[in-house]
């Protein structure tokens, strides 16, 4: 995973382009402890009762 996150960081403008609002650059770090807050959050909340039923395989249809 490290691999992963040294070229994302190397190749993505999101790290270079994106700051936080004391100014500090957009980190992989940052982004993976976003990942895991939301599904923390989604874990905890009705999310699951919002997706029953729904089908999303459109949306992805072509990628």
């Amino acid at each position: 995973m490290r691999d992963a996150i040294y070229a994302g960081r190397a190749q993505l403008n999101d790290f270079r382009l994106i700051r936080n609002g004391s100014g500090r650059r957009l980190t992989p770090e940052d982004t993976i402890e976003m990942h895991e807050v939301s599904i923390e959050f989604l874990a905890l909340s009705d999310s699951r009762r919002w997706l029953e039923g729904r089908d999303f395989g459109d949306a992805m249809e072509g990628r």
